[in-house]
């Protein structure tokens, strides 16, 4: 969000058939129905979210403090999974034995995806992607369904006011 990377972060997703996850300060880095989103991570995050980090043979993590809460206190990814992070803070970007990248987060991406130039994910994996995605929009559908009774839980409002949200308008919960 600082570097207002969220147009690149959609590029590079697209591009070479990624799936991304968010962190609860990441929230909307990649807007929700975007086809390459998973959901958020960590310890409030769902389930889908996790699977594909606890999947991934390799962690890109861009503009993330790594902390507890969005790692799920470790538990969420493999110790042997290498970790590339690219951040304008130093402290931030060497975490966890991270390969450090200090720098933009828009700038970095621009440039990896320059030099990854047409390199893609294997198929698998982008499917797998799209498979966790499906199941994180069936969690939501389920959570958000009316079911006639009330009061209406916290999902359900939210979804009723998503419906009736235009792309322009911004709602705070």
């Amino acid at each position: 969000h600082y570097s207002r990377a969220e147009a690149e972060l959609a590029a590079f997703a697209e591009a070479h058939g990624i799936p991304v996850v968010e962190t609860v300060a990441g929230k909307s880095s990649l807007i929700g129905d975007h086809p390459r989103y998973v959901g958020p991570v960590g310890v409030t995050g769902a389930d889908a979210a996790n699977t594909a980090c606890a999947e991934a043979d390799l962690i890109l993590a861009v503009g993330t403090r790594l902390q507890d809460f969005s790692t799920g206190s470790w538990t969420v990814f493999r110790p042997s999974t290498p970790i590339i992070s690219i951040n304008a803070a130093r402290y931030d970007a060497v975490k966890h034995v991270a390969v450090a990248v200090v720098g933009d987060a828009r700038e970095g991406l621009t440039e990896l995806s320059a030099l990854l130039g047409d390199w893609s994910a294997p198929e698998q994996w982008s499917a797998r992607g799209r498979t966790l995605r499906s199941e994180l929009q069936d969690f939501v559908d389920e959570r958000c369904a009316a079911d006639g009774v009330l009061p209406m839980s916290y999902a359900q409002v939210i979804s009723v006011v998503h419906d009736a949200a235009t792309p322009d308008d911004y709602v705070i919960t």
